[in-house]
């Protein structure tokens, strides 16, 4: 049975630039990122474990959140950015971990039946639901990053929707803009060459 494996390269480099932690929390997780590959219909299972190295108890919210780049190729991190967001579940809304202890946090995949092959991301959030001493900041937070590929043939179309160039410019060097579009059910890593010659 075809198993999505393409773009596994590719996403854990990505990855590796998306994990983040606030420099003042203490405490780790680990792992940082991985690849699990299911067929439609079927549910797996991934474990992360996170550290305490504070030396007080510290309590933590725990999620599901989605992954998607900007403009920028920066990650963002929100609601609603794939469907994927639902198919994971973790087995506790939160976790308390005394000084110094790891826990372990286990998180359900259930890939739907109908669901076409392709690769799909989401981040497993672990963010600090206390500051302690009454303090106002924003909570320290550290994201998982899980590309979940959705086994089966998957289809690569990718479309020029639109492009333009100011023909009528004088300069020595003309800035085009143009628009394309994925049609396919895989990330698609782009890199090109553009020829321009005079009919």
């Amino acid at each position: 049975m075809p198993v999505l494996r393409k773009f596994l390269f590719f996403c854990s480099i990505l990855f590796s630039s998306l994990f983040f932690v606030s420099p003042s929390a203490a405490f780790t997780i680990t792992p940082i990122s991985g690849n699990v590959a299911i067929n439609p219909g079927d549910s797996q299972v991934v474990n992360i474990q996170i550290k305490n190295d504070d030396s007080i108890p510290e309590s933590f919210i725990v999620s599901v959140v989605g992954v998607r780049e900007d403009s920028h190729g920066r990650p963002l991190f929100g609601k609603g950015f794939d469907e994927a967001e639902m198919w994971v579940k973790a087995d506790v809304p939160s976790v308390s971990i005394p000084p110094g202890q790891t826990k372990s946090v286990y998180f359900s995949i259930a890939i739907p039946s109908d669901t076409y092959p392709g690769t799909h991301n989401v981040g497993l959030s672990f963010q600090l639901s206390s500051t302690g001493g009454g303090a106002v900041a924003i909570a320290p937070a550290a994201v998982a990053l899980l590309s979940i590929n959705v086994a089966g043939t998957v289809r690569e179309s990718l479309e020029i929707r639109n492009w333009s160039v100011p023909w009528t410019s004088l300069k020595a060097s003309w800035l085009g803009k143009g628009t394309l579009k994925n049609n396919g059910t895989v990330v698609l890593p782009i890199s090109a060459k553009i020829i321009v010659k005079n009919w």
